[in-house]
């Protein structure tokens, strides 16, 4: 008829991964002696708690939560943004690590997917006719990828490619280059001769110049007549 009592140091129950465990009484609940029995102690578990901390690219937090011990996470804020740098634009494609089930604190970093900026570049031809239109990565150098660029002689001068105007360098916006020549003079000779068929002078001179004969002034012998 008497009600027991328990008269040892309150029991524990070791924490785990997911709960800590305090004392909460004995079951079935004491009551007044009739038989033999057996209390077992019970105990209130009490989730363990992991901070989570969400972060952008450049350690800006964007979020951050406290969790139960083996829940996983979910990212509850505005999708992240990376801007544009003079190399790429930013796709937020996911966090790293992963989300999963937390038992211990965690910082998932924003991870972007990089899309190069590209650049349209134009080769032409001293006329303006284009000889190749391609892309180019932004800070990249562009190269022509085609045949050595030729200019048809004319009357005056023959042609010889000579490069690009402007100067090829890396590419950061979209860009014109023009083929450039080296022109070389046409020449033809130039014969003088006497009377007789003696040569007196041989020159050569540049296409649509008049030549000028630069030796002795000829003479013809006398005749009887």
């Amino acid at each position: 008829g008497a009600v027991p009592g328990y008269g040892g140091e309150t029991p524990g129950k070791p924490s785990d991964r997911e709960y800590t465990y305090t004392f909460a009484g004995w079951t079935p609940e004491v009551a007044e002696a009739w038989a033999d029995a057996v209390y077992t102690a019970a105990y209130n578990a009490v989730p363990v708690t992991y901070d989570v901390v969400w972060e952008n690219w450049d350690e800006t937090v964007l979020d951050s939560t406290e969790i139960n011990a083996g829940e996983t996470p979910v990212y509850s804020g505005e999708t992240p943004v990376k801007p544009a740098d003079s190399y790429n634009t930013y796709d937020f494609v996911g966090w790293l690590p992963e989300a999963a089930p937390v038992y211990d604190d965690v910082v998932y970093v924003a991870d972007y997917a990089a899309t190069a900026i590209t650049y349209t570049v134009t080769w032409q031809d001293w006329d303006g006719t284009v000889l190749e239109t391609g892309t180019v990565n932004a800070g990249a150098v562009p190269g022509f990828g085609g045949e050595t660029p030729i200019r048809p002689e004319d009357e005056e001068y023959t042609y010889t490619f000579a490069g690009w105007t402007p100067e090829v360098a890396e590419a950061w916006a979209d860009a014109v280059y023009t083929a450039v020549y080296n022109a070389v003079p046409v020449t033809y000779t130039v014969t003088w001769q006497n009377w007789d068929g003696t040569v007196l002078e041989t020159d050569a001179v540049n296409a649509g110049a008049v030549p000028g004969y630069g030796g002795e002034t000829p003479g013809k012998p006398s005749d009887r007549e």
